[in-house]
């Protein structure tokens, strides 16, 4: 095979860029794998997880572990706790064989760092007693999942979301109207992890916030506990004197939950309040508006659909409170960059009055507009599919595009139930020579906030590869961004 290593010049003029989480997870990767992290596109489900730290446990350890043995190995070292898993992960551990005989192990080689194995896997689902999500990126040590990484993007910038807000404070006169959730409301909880006694992690509220404020008055707890039901196998209960939220399963009590758990706590909360605002609580009777932007962060597609559903069911209670000759009904608007979950919800709204929007940036320029549309949007993957098409036709090819085909690739090859992206393009002539040039372009040093466009014989490669994937799989490919680029979509009621 040659050597020949890819190449891309900068263009002469460099246009703007929309950073897609896809681009962001494929370039930290590529990161890793400059440090010699191996990328294992083989792990895809829980069985194969397990078979990888079966490997590097008895490689490690110098012990072969029957079946029966590493079952009961992963019982013991498996918690939810993560301050007894991190003294799993760094002490010598004493285990008991199946005929009686102990066993001292370890989980990582502490004395040498450089004897231990570095991997990372991406995108994998999984179901366990803890855990019900997608992980974007997983880090491997000897097959252990140390580091969960959730991966965002921003739809809009930073300050621009500030004005927004600023602007409407000033149209209230300074009086607060809208209920959020959103980033904001993120900031109004945090971990208190008891570092001193490592027994009662709580999960704090600003209490100062009026978010909160009569929220005991509200006895929400009967509401929270039956959302709560619905996604995750958990309780947690709020101390209305010291604001704390302490989090119990079973007979382990102020447990410490994941952050896509900690996310589905603070929802079903937000859903709780949300009752009471329609139900004309007076505590909350300032809010007019609620705006609700990406509540299924780390949620499995499952959950994605029954957190949309919840959502619809109480947005149409909003918008019927006339009907039941109460006051003006509460507006409301849900941003979401997920395709599915934004779906559900248009679906769940169709006999009730609504607008639908995408957000676009019109020629990649740097004003962003609101398309009114009356139709859902396409899932993200055909959305990708149909923008690298457009930019393979127009000759406006750039590094990141090799980004883009390459997770599409992988997404249809697990949908297919295979190991490796190559096996979407096996068979065909020059197969070795796309694979190589997927795998060195899309992890290439680059940054996706000033793309290069690639020399001419790499634009050439990359529609090649691209027409024979589109020949062997037949997708449907509407035109997707008519009016300029869609990075998210809106709804109105």
């Amino acid at each position: 095979m040659s050597s020949t290593k890819l190449t891309y010049d900068l263009p002469s003029k460099k246009p703007a860029h929309v950073v897609k989480e896809e681009h962001i997870e494929y370039g930290f990767i590529g990161k890793l794998q400059e440090l010699k992290y191996e990328y294992r596109t083989d792990i895809r489900d829980r069985a194969a997880l397990e078979r990888n730290f079966r490997e590097k446990f008895e490689a490690l350890n110098r012990e072969n572990l029957s079946n029966g043995e590493v079952k009961r190995l992963l019982e013991d070292i498996v918690t939810p706790d993560i301050f007894t898993a991190a003294r799993t992960l760094r002490e010598r551990n004493a285990f008991t064989r199946d005929d009686g005989t102990p066993l001292n192990y370890t989980l990582v080689n502490i004395k040498d760092w450089c004897k231990n194995t570095f991997e990372v896997v991406n995108q994998l689902r999984i179901n366990t007693d803890y855990s019900y999500h997608c992980y974007d990126v997983l880090i491997l040590i000897n097959g252990v999942p140390c580091v969960q990484i959730e991966l965002k993007t921003l739809g809009i910038n930073p300050k621009r979301a500030m004005a927004f807000k600023d602007t409407g404070k000033r149209k209230s006169k300074g009086q607060a109207d809208t209920l959020y959730f959103n980033a904001f409301t993120d900031d109004l909880f945090f971990w208190d992890n008891d570092l001193v006694n490592d027994s009662e992690r709580r999960l704090r509220i600003n209490a100062e916030s009026k978010f909160f404020k009569g929220l005991q008055d509200l006895a929400p707890d009967e509401r929270i506990a039956y959302y709560l039901g619905r996604y995750a196998d958990f309780l947690f209960d709020i101390d209305y004197d010291q604001w704390p939220i302490s989090f119990r399963k079973g007979d382990a009590q102020h447990i410490k939950v994941s952050r896509g758990e900690e996310n589905i706590s603070i929802w079903c909360l937000f859903l709780a309040i949300c009752e009471r605002v329609i139900d004309c609580a007076e505590s909350y009777s300032w809010v007019k508006y609620l705006y609700i932007d990406d509540p299924i962060n780390s949620l499995d597609d499952n959950n994605a659909i029954a957190v949309a559903s919840d959502l619809a069911k109480l947005l149409k209670k909003a918008k019927e409170r006339l009907k039941h000759e109460m006051p003006d009904p509460i507006k409301a608007v849900v941003s979401s960059h997920h395709a599915l979950f934004f779906n559900v919800v248009c679906n769940e709204l169709k006999k009730s009055t609504h607008k639908k929007y995408f957000l676009n940036r019109p020629e990649r320029g740097t004003t962003y507009t609101l398309r009114s549309t009356d139709e859902t949007p396409f899932f993200h993957h055909v959305a990708m599919l149909s923008e690298v098409k457009t930019a393979a036709q127009n000759g406006h090819r750039y590094a990141y595009h090799f980004n883009v085909l390459r997770g599409i690739l992988e997404k249809t090859a697990t949908f297919f139930g295979n190991n490796d992206f190559g096996s979407c393009i096996h068979g065909l002539e020059d197969d070795e020579l796309y694979a190589r040039a997927l795998k060195l372009m899309s992890h290439e040093t680059y940054s996706v906030y000033q793309p290069r466009e690639l020399v001419e014989d790499n634009k050439q490669l990359f529609k090649r590869i691209l027409d024979a994937f589109l020949d062997r799989y037949k997708f449907f490919l509407p035109d997707v961004y008519p009016s300029g680029l869609k990075i998210g979509g809106a709804i109105a009621l």
